[in-house]
């Protein structure tokens, strides 16, 4: 029985994504399968997220995209036909064709956002900011009137046309309710694509490794560096994995997502996935607690049977 629309749509979560592709695959194996043609939009929606996230700076995107679709291959292993030799280049060109054809189709949409974000008035930058200021609550017209800039303020009119035209291309959300007697007033705030854009304009400041204490960064530079002893690396991890048990944990984890995208050597990359992993399972290590139920101030590390070996990052990075 075909699923409601909504369950068949392809979902931006991979896992999810992953399934809805599986169970196409499945129902092909069925005779007759009822839409075999829905599995290319499950494929096509993983290309496009893939190159979404190389747009948005998420170099290792296509890697997850890869895992995603790593569970098809006992499909692909099952059905794939013996062809000639010009039978498999038409095949390959023919998907690398489709392939790069999706992947212009979504940096495309890309630019077009990046060509919209820099065309925004001064006006709509100051509206959007104000928005962006009170993210989580719901402004009225006037009260976002109110609180721009009293130089070049423009009407109230003119503000409600902005917000009129924002929410057309959805960047702010609209509900209706009572307020000072009127019984349909408007009320507006940032949808997810409007603080999307508002980060792309730099109106809204968000935390990073600046924010962490100077001996927080110079641990991360400590443990990323091959150059140096895995004692002192050690001793690092130790002070990333103690920072890491209390509200600081999403920073640490950002700055070494940071200095992985910085720096490209393999050793390196090995070396933050390495301290990544102390962070994250710093909360579960049963001596990251100490007696009644206090935080421990320091947490060690354990030291990993043998140092990264550049072979085994090339293979992992491969």
């Amino acid at each position: 029985m075909t699923e409601p629309l909504a369950l068949r749509q392809p979902a931006d979560n991979l896992e999810e994504l992953q399934r809805q592709l599986l169970r196409e695959l499945d129902r092909l194996e069925e005779e007759p399968a009822e839409e075999p043609e829905l599995f290319r939009a499950y494929l096509q929606h993983a290309l496009i997220l893939a190159w979404r996230g190389v747009a948005d700076g998420r170099m290792r995107s296509p890697r997850k995209i890869l895992e995603c679709l790593r569970p098809a291959d006992p499909f692909i292993d099952h059905h794939m036909p013996d062809l000639s030799p010009a039978q498999t280049a038409a095949v390959e060109v023919y998907f690398t064709t489709q392939c790069l054809y999706v992947a212009a189709e979504a940096l495309e949409e890309r630019r077009v956002e990046d060509r919209l974000s820099e065309a925004r008035s001064e006006t709509e930058r100051a509206i959007l900011q104000t928005l962006a200021g009170s993210r989580g609550t719901y402004l009225r017209r006037g009260e976002i009137h109110d609180r721009l800039p009293v130089e070049d303020r423009p009407t109230p009119p003119r503000v409600g046309q902005i917000l009129a035209e924002l929410h057309e291309e959805n960047v702010v959300l609209r509900i209706h309710g009572r307020a000072q007697g009127n019984p349909a007033a408007a009320f507006y705030a940032l949808s997810p694509w409007g603080l999307e854009l508002c980060r792309s304009l730099g109106l809204i400041r968000e935390k990073n490794e600046e924010d962490l204490p100077p001996a927080i960064l110079e641990a991360i530079e400590i443990a990323c560096n091959p150059n140096l002893d895995w004692s002192r690396r050690r001793m690092a991890h130790g002070v990333l994995a103690t920072a890491g048990l209390g509200p600081r944990k999403s920073s640490v984890l950002k700055a070494l997502i940071g200095k992985a995208e910085s720096d490209r050597n393999l050793r390196v990359q090995g070396l933050v996935d390495e301290a990544l992993r102390q962070v994250v399972t710093a909360s579960q290590a049963p001596h990251a607690q100490a007696k009644g139920g206090q935080r421990s101030n320091v947490y060690i590390s354990q030291k990993p049977e043998q140092e990264p070996q550049l072979a085994e990052l090339a293979c992992a990075s491969a």
